[in-house]
């Protein structure tokens, strides 16, 4: 393994998502060990479809919604259907995350199959792809309301401030996704469950200036509105208030798909740290770049380039040792509930064919199963505003195999959208294999807050 060292590439978008197995320990079925304390396989790796209801697999199990239904339950198909709209960039040589709208997807069936829907309504999804554009993006919203929905689930819209500008003004709530751009995180219609650019920016640079105590930092991110100013602040700025001497920051335009000169061109500043976020195609580049610049150490990625399809595509043997952030915990004994398991099951029984469950998929499924917990709470008859004021008043709410949200706008004041953007860092150590790094959860609220 090498040494360690750390450097920022944000490749189009970078993700804070990542392969969140958490390790639950609820119900007979829910308490596999696999041996390994805290090194866990990422089992989402292998999702394999088992005829037979999800839920049944579980006997006694508990699960972020209270205990987990002791049988499966189809929603009625000819009852008023519950419209959730989805908003994001699904197909496009940049910035595109279709696994985003296929988690999303499976989420809805899997509800739909087993939950019995909304009180016996199923959820009807209603769909829009945006490209990098605000005018896609007010069209995707307008869309979306014309079809009645109640809420709008996110995945990711570089442009979206115009579309939720849309929502905003309908007093429809925009819930989860990865949030890249400043509406998505100060809406008071917006609720995100991931820490998105900031928690990723705020997790690398808390771990490079404390646990590694690097000296000279290199940045390379893309230049781009709430993105770039993410990495200057939330990656520059905090580790020079954490003591780094240094921060050597190195841009690229939005759709440049070269990753190779920016990483080269920082690296000529000798830094001691270099940490890498890359998103989608520009995964496996990065990897390959750095790893045959032969670094002496282990690099910080993205959680998104943790998907096997990258790394096999670059070789395991040149990607152990790298350290991504992930937003769930790995560490089996300190979970209590089965939600990694119905996860990993859920995309397998109900999951498109190629669909990861590691990776992005993680934030979108978990979005779609909070949402459901709170219709499920309200009833199929929930108003957009009594939404609006379920999500604002949770305190410490559990997540869907994620962090307990908070969304009453106070976590971080500047970033009041961000319901829990708290993030774990975990190592490659192995085919398939991660271990903790981090010292359980990394506080991100106060890590933003000393800014």
């Amino acid at each position: 393994m090498r040494p360690v060292v750390a450097t920022v590439v944000l490749s189009a978008v970078a993700l804070a998502a990542g392969c969140s197995e958490t390790g639950p320990v609820g119900g007979e079925q829910a308490q596999a060990d696999p041996g390994a304390g805290d090194v866990m396989a990422a089992g989402g790796y292998e999702a394999v479809r088992n005829d037979g209801p999800v839920i049944e697999r579980f006997p006694g199990a508990n699960w972020f919604h209270g205990e987990l239904p002791a049988e499966a339950k189809k929603a009625d198909p000819d009852a008023t259907p519950v419209k959730v709209g989805f908003i994001g960039i699904n197909d496009g040589p940049i910035a595109a995350l279709p696994e985003l709208l296929q988690a999303t997807e499976t989420a809805v069936k899997f509800v739909n199959a087993e939950l019995g829907g909304v009180d016996g309504h199923p959820i009807e999804l209603v769909p829009c792809s945006v490209s990098l554009s605000p005018e896609s993006s007010q069209r995707c919203a307008r869309e979306v309301l014309d079809a009645g929905v109640v809420a709008v689930l996110g995945g990711i819209n570089v442009m979206g401030g115009p579309g939720i500008a849309l929502l905003e003004e309908a007093g429809v709530p925009y819930v989860g996704g990865v949030p890249v751009g400043v509406d998505e995180m100060t809406s008071p219609i917006s609720f995100q469950f991931s820490g998105g650019t900031s928690g990723a920016f705020a997790a690398f640079a808390a771990d490079a200036a404390t646990r590694i105590k690097a000296d000279k930092v290199g940045m390379v991110y893309v230049d781009y509105g709430a993105i770039a100013d993410g990495a200057h602040r939330y990656g520059a700025q905090l580790m020079k208030s954490l003591g780094v001497d240094e921060v050597v920051e190195v841009t690229f335009p939005l759709t440049s798909t070269d990753v190779v000169a920016p990483i080269q061109k920082a690296l000529e500043a000798k830094p001691d740290a270099l940490i890498v976020g890359a998103a989608d195609t520009s995964c496996a580049p990065a990897l390959e770049a750095i790893a045959d610049l032969k670094l002496d150490g282990p690099v910080y990625m993205m959680g998104a380039c943790a998907d096997k399809k990258w790394l096999d595509q670059v070789g395991v043997e040149k990607t152990v040792g790298t350290i991504f952030n992930i937003e769930g915990r790995l560490n089996q004994r300190v979970v209590d509930s089965a939600d990694t398991e119905i996860y990993n099951a859920a995309v397998g029984e109900y999951g498109p064919k190629g669909l990861n469950p590691a990776g992005a998929a993680t934030v979108s499924f978990r979005s779609t199963m909070n949402l459901w917990a709170v219709l499920d709470d309200l009833g199929a008859e929930a108003t957009p505003k009594q939404i609006i004021e379920k999500f604002r008043t949770a305190v410490d709410e559990p997540s869907f195999d994620g962090h307990p949200y908070t969304c009453d706008g106070k976590q971080v004041p500047d970033m009041p959208s961000l319901c829990s953007p708290q993030q774990v860092l975990a190592e490659l150590v192995g085919p398939n294999e991660f271990a903790e790094v981090s010292d359980g959860w990394i506080d991100v609220p106060a890590l933003l807050n000393q800014l």
